[in-house]
């Protein structure tokens, strides 16, 4: 018999304590490991952080060196690995590269703190993340721009670290939701309340749309990035609504809304290629898919029976036991931590499941050797862009890496040829190649220095991909993969160069003519001269014309000159790629010059040096 949630959330956590007094008394190792493939395929392990010891120390050094504790694990394209140290109030990161990350100069293979001064509180937000407080970091993700989203338990909000490192609050107002409670539904993030803790698990999608599962109150929300209809609810860009659950633990709802449906105790969320939600229905035994459009919800593995059977057969007729954490690899098959059965499980294409690693019994063993003979119990699992299998394990505070591979028969991809029109930042990139139609029907993805490019800004086309400028935002040599199903990666190295500084005019002055003055021009600055005889209040207008648009608003400028001194200026601040014309009313006297001219902005009431925007 089931027992009541709100039980066994006590149970948890008078177990949760019982383990924190024990990682006190008793000695555990922390260590990250990571796989090479063997010729077999399954994979060997090795560490790529931690001394085996659970702590903090090693910052700035080799990871290898460095103690560590974890909650939860992310992995961004590139391969840095994100952690979140509950115990240390603290995030960390093993760098993938060296470079300046999150305002922090790192290098390849060092680990270093990104976030939390180690105190707990809630401080910090519009400054550096690493001078921040938290009181408790649990759930964690990274988009493709380099940003960061984890779960400030306790403090009841979602918090966002940029890429330059400034930390800020994403969602939550600081009320912690109980079961049961009314959290906020279309309304803006930050004015709905986030349960504390069961957050654990993040997803942000390739448009920037952030999901996270709240086990405690048996729902999935998103944070919507985008304003449009997604998992048949019609959403608002910054607002946040739930998407699976109806807040009642249980099992129910297939072929039915997600959203009014009952859950128990949603853990991990992954979505497929086509972008349906998967969630972790982890007390129900069951993996269950969200569809993408319509917002139906069906079970995708498992038969809401606890148990370990059903390999080799159809997912949704196998038992498993608290399924926790589920991934997509780059085959687009469903990988299962398969928690107390402690195994990773795949489920391919055609809906049938299988063992990929462990399934050994409980323990923390196996490095060195394959997969399928290791010992784990996996927290949490993550997918980088080169198929490596990333596995939080529980047991041996440890996080092991298995390289899957391709699991179709790799077939060479065609060579690609970088852009050789000296492309400059923000044009677009076309990379050139023998045309393959097999190939270009199976591309999956493109990659630019290890994130994901949206599928929005690239296309294919006969012997050509093209990728969008708005990708390129610096100068600098850009690495390029493109993925295919059964293919190796496609790759090339791309050079941006800076954009040339311009000073094509780009906005058309065109005086409304007047018997009162003659128009004429000063060094490319169009002028009025008073005629002789006109004195008193004289207004002046013009015509704005762009010749090449401008991002954002612009200022047309009307200066009146007497006896060559500046007497007066106003000024005009507005979009004139839409607004079509200026005008000024002066008091002047014969022999008076009006100046009139396009500027980018103006920081005073004296300034007569801006950027000019004319012609």
């Amino acid at each position: 018999m089931k027992i009541s949630r709100n039980k066994k959330i006590l149970g948890i956590k008078f177990f949760v304590l019982i383990l924190f007094v024990l990682s006190i008394a008793l000695p555990q190792k922390s260590e990250i490991v990571k796989a090479e493939t063997n010729t077999a395929g399954a994979g060997i392990i090795t560490k790529v952080a931690g001394t085996g010891a659970k702590g903090y120390s090693g910052d700035g050094g080799d990871a290898l060196k460095a103690d560590i504790a974890f909650s939860r694990i992310a992995v961004d394209g590139a391969g840095n690995i994100y952690i979140t140290d509950s115990l240390h109030k603290r995030i960390r990161e093993v760098a993938a590269v060296t470079g300046m990350q999150y305002g922090i100069s790192m290098t390849a293979g060092n680990i270093y703190t990104i976030a939390g001064t180690g105190t707990k509180g809630y401080s910090g937000d519009g400054g550096p993340a690493v001078k921040a407080e938290l009181r408790q970091a649990a759930g964690i993700a990274v988009d493709n721009a380099g940003n960061i989203y984890f779960n400030d338990s306790g403090n009841y909000r979602i918090r966002k670290i940029d890429s330059s490192g400034i930390i800020t609050t994403f969602a939550g107002n600081g009320i912690g939701a109980d079961y049961g409670d009314d959290e906020g539904e279309d309304v803006p993030a930050v004015q709905a309340k986030i349960s504390g803790d069961g957050c654990f698990c993040f997803l942000v999608d390739n448009k920037g749309n952030l999901y996270f599962t709240e086990d405690d109150n048996a729902k999935v929300r998103e944070v919507a990035a985008v304003t449009g209809m997604q998992y048949g609810i019609s959403m608002k860009a910054g607002n946040i609504y739930t998407i699976a659950g109806n807040g009642t633990y249980g099992y129910s709802g297939d072929g039915g809304s997600a959203a009014s449906a009952k859950l128990y105790c949603p853990d991990g969320i992954a979505l497929d290629r086509a972008g349906n939600l998967y969630i972790a229905d982890d007390d129900n035994y069951r993996v269950r898919k969200v569809d993408n459009t319509s917002g139906i919800i069906t079970t995708a593995a498992g038969n809401g029976t606890k148990g370990y059977t059903g390999d080799g057969a159809s997912a949704v007729n196998a038992t498993m036991c608290e399924p926790n954490s589920v991934v997509f690899d780059r085959d687009d098959n469903l990988l299962i931590s398969d928690w107390l059965n402690y195994c990773i499980r795949k489920v391919d294409s055609k809906g049938i499941i299988s063992t990929i690693a462990g399934g050994n019994g409980a323990g923390s063993s196996g490095d060195g050797g394959p997969a399928a003979s290791a010992k784990f119990k996996a927290n949490n699992i993550v997918m980088d862009n080169k198929n490596n299998l990333y596995i939080a394990d529980y047991i041996g505070n440890t996080i092991r890496c298995i390289t899957l591979g391709q699991s179709s028969p790799v077939t060479t991809a065609p060579a690609l040829t970088a852009d050789s029109s000296n492309n400059t930042v923000g044009q677009s990139v076309d990379l050139t190649f023998k045309d393959d139609t097999a190939w270009r029907g199976a591309v999956t993805g493109v990659t630019v220095n290890g994130k994901s490019v949206d599928s929005g800004k690239y296309s294919t086309a006969a012997g050509k991909i093209t990728i969008d400028g708005s990708v390129f935002t610096a100068a600098g040599d850009y690495k390029i993969a493109v993925q295919a199903t059964g293919y190796n990666d496609a790759e090339v190295t791309q050079t941006i160069q800076a954009a040339p500084v311009t000073t094509t005019p780009i906005y058309k002055i065109t005086p409304v003519e007047d018997a009162s003055y003659q128009v004429g021009s000063d060094a490319g600055i169009t002028t009025l001269t008073v005629n002789s005889g006109v004195s008193g209040l004289k207004y002046f207008s013009t015509k704005v014309a762009p010749v090449k648009s401008h991002q954002g608003n612009e200022t047309v400028v009307f200066a009146k000159y007497s006896k060559g001194m500046l007497i007066d200026m106003n000024a005009t601040t507005a979009d004139f790629d839409t607004v079509s014309s200026a005008e000024s009313g002066f008091n002047v006297n014969e022999g008076d010059v009006i100046k009139i001219y396009v500027v980018d902005q103006l920081t005073n009431d004296t300034n007569v040096n801006p950027v000019v925007f004319q012609q």
